[in-house]
């Protein structure tokens, strides 16, 4: 009889087992799922967009310190403001070789700060754990092993500056965009419109007089040659001096090469050399 019921449980033994590793495969699935943290997420959590530190904030994190994933630009040339409606201020800047090169070093070096920060209590974490989710998205993000891939040289320079931009786009949904501009329809549109419109208003030999008598009207023309890139906020002689025979050629319809590259001299001084 002892025989049998050793027998029984022999064989019961076999699914019963089966059934304990079904279910630890399962709770390990669900942990590596809800692992799983993407910067939707950490941006959905915020209490506030931008940096949390108010009193509606249960965060002790200060104004001087940024916790999020914008690139680090340090071309002082690549960055432009602009000051539009209701006051914003808003930025935008073009990302270059260094930036797009050293993005992903900054944002380990960012996240490296922080951690050491908090484990010698400079800061300290309450409730709202900004830093916990902060973290969570640095090593969903595939940061790590880029940066190792490319040190261990089994990509090239190449391969690594193409996943350097995709990670800017991923981590910065919506904020990121390819700056793709036809010059010459441009140039061209302008003249059709704008300048055209602004002629009508003055007999063509007073140009210079009535643009500095008529300062608002010329800022704007200036600006809308490229919107939101070109932001002058005042005119003087010189302005007038190089803009004035470009905008006579443009009237007469003469858009060659010489009138192009008088045009794009100009935006280049207007802007600074930012557009190039």
């Amino acid at each position: 009889m002892k025989k049998k019921l050793r027998k029984k449980w022999q064989f019961a033994s076999k699914p019963f087992f089966g059934y304990i590793l079904i279910l630890l495969l399962n709770i390990c699935s669900a942990n590596a799922l809800a692992q799983v943290f993407s910067v939707a997420d950490y941006n959905d959590n915020l209490i506030q967009h931008g940096v949390s530190w108010s009193s509606r904030s249960s965060s002790t994190f200060m104004p001087g310190l940024y916790l999020g994933f914008a690139p680090k630009v340090e071309t002082a040339s690549q960055i432009h403001f602009r000051l539009g409606r209701g006051n914003q201020i808003r930025l935008t800047a073009t990302l270059d070789d260094m930036t797009i090169l050293t993005y992903p070093y900054n944002l380990k070096a960012r996240y490296d700060l922080i951690k050491k920060s908090i484990e010698l209590k400079y800061i300290q974490i309450q409730s709202q754990n900004q830093f916990a989710m902060f973290e969570k998205v640095i090593f969903n993000s595939g940061l790590m092993p880029l940066i190792q891939d490319y040190e261990s040289k089994k990509i090239t320079e190449a391969e690594y500056k193409s996943q350097s931009i995709t990670l800017i786009k991923n981590l910065n949904p919506g904020r990121v965009f390819d700056f793709n501009l036809n010059f010459t329809d441009n140039i061209s549109k302008w003249a059709a419109t704008s300048l055209t419109q602004y002629m009508k208003q003055i007999n063509t030999t007073d140009f210079k007089s009535y643009a500095l008598k008529n300062p608002q009207t010329t800022i704007a023309l200036i600006n809308e040659i490229i919107p939101g890139r070109i932001n002058i906020i005042s005119i003087d002689e010189q302005r007038i001096k190089s803009l004035e025979p470009i905008a006579q050629s443009l009237l007469n319809q003469t858009l060659d090469l010489v009138s192009l590259q008088k045009m794009a001299d100009f935006v280049q001084t207007q802007t600074e050399n930012k557009i190039k």
